[in-house]
């Protein structure tokens, strides 16, 4: 009897150790973290050896589960940060947004002010990628006392950016052109031209947004200055919107030459690149170009092609919401089995304790 007792409580031991995602190294220095900002970066850690993106979400998926599972709260919402995350990138922003108001309480009353920084930032782009730019911007300030605290002047120099980018694009140039500009005075003291290639051209668009075009022209060549003197290395992506941003200018103050010039320069690195909308607005830009000056076969043509490259975005964006609602569907059923866990380890639980006083029984007697 005692025999089969301790191998019951073998089994059941066992069983709660069964399913740990994070390896037993990782998992050891979680458990002896002294501090909350301890826990996130071995939490983080895991994360980041992910060989791919898939493994980085089957990995936040069932670290989230194996947390519930343990009623560890801190472990449990951590994940689910990054499954916010992972939400936005799959296009579903009201799900990421209802996953972290959900856990905001729970991390605004802990220590780790990097992760408040990281959930109001994952706030912030939610907002920002379904065009609520005011409430975007709300949460991205909310940060910026948190970092001042800390003289991040790297990491505050690129929220001013992506303030002044929100309300650039949300057509609030007056304001954005206040945190485009801190954002060019933090990059410039620090030398950091990477940064400042970017936070220039932040300005120049919003005087774009502003309709100043003469002002933002001397903006976006000094913004291409840094990239072609080799003090900033550009991306594709930065280049095609970049030299866009030109062809826009240009457009608008009718010198159609440049304006097609710039508009094809863009072409030429959005479209291998597979940037579409980009691709999209060099193509709007030509088509406009044309139309001024009368070229009936070109107005055609790009015409064909801005609208070709709108409905694939358009189907694009289907595909987004459908793989939404399957990652959605994914989390229901996550949280279905993590109830059958929970209920099955209640049980289990339930027939330790019996066993517990049967062993006690037995001692007695």
């Amino acid at each position: 009897m005692f025999k089969l007792i301790n191998y019951l409580l073998l089994i059941f031991c066992a069983s709660l150790a069964a399913g740990q995602p994070m390896p037993d190294s990782l998992m050891t220095k979680y458990r002896l973290a002294k501090t909350d900002e301890e826990k996130h970066h071995f939490i983080y850690q895991y994360f980041q050896s992910s060989a791919s993106e898939e493994d980085y979400k089957n990995r936040v998926l069932q670290l989230s589960a194996w947390y519930k599972k343990q009623n560890d709260a801190l472990g449990a919402d951590y994940a689910d940060a990054h499954l916010a995350d992972i939400l936005n990138n799959k296009g579903d922003y009201a799900a990421s947004l209802n996953l972290c108001f959900s856990i905001l309480p729970r991390i605004e009353n802990r220590t780790d002010k990097n992760q408040i920084n990281s959930l109001y930032t994952t706030i912030g782009n939610a907002y920002f990628f379904s065009k609520n730019f005011e409430q975007g911007a709300f949460y991205y300030k909310k940060i910026i006392p948190l970092t001042s605290a800390t003289d991040q002047k790297e990491y505050l120099s690129q929220l001013y950016n992506a303030i002044g980018c929100i309300y650039g694009e949300g057509g609030m140039p007056d304001s954005g052109m206040i945190y485009a500009q801190r954002a060019v005075n933090i990059d410039t003291e620090m030398k950091n031209f990477q940064q400042l290639a970017l936070s220039t051209s932040t300005l120049g668009e919003n005087y774009i947004a502003a309709k100043e075009y003469d002002i933002a022209l001397p903006y976006l060549r000094r913004s291409m200055g840094y990239y072609l003197s080799k003090k900033a290395e550009p991306d594709s992506f930065l280049l095609a919107y970049l030299k866009n941003d030109f062809a826009q200018v240009f457009l608008a103050n009718q010198q159609f030459d440049s304006t097609n010039f710039y508009a094809n320069q863009s072409l030429q690195l959005s479209i291998p690149f597979g940037a579409k909308d980009q691709s999209m607005r060099s193509y709007e830009y030509l088509h406009k170009s044309y139309e001024q000056t009368n070229n009936q076969d070109s107005i055609n043509k790009y015409f064909r092609l801005a609208m070709t490259l709108k409905d694939s975005l358009v189907d694009l964006e289907k595909v987004k919401n459908i793989q939404a609602l399957s990652f959605r569907e994914e989390l229901r059923q996550q949280e279905l089995e993590t109830e059958k866990v929970k209920i099955e380890v209640e049980r289990k639980t339930n027939i330790q304790l019996f066993l517990l006083k049967l062993k006690l029984i037995f001692n007695y007697f």
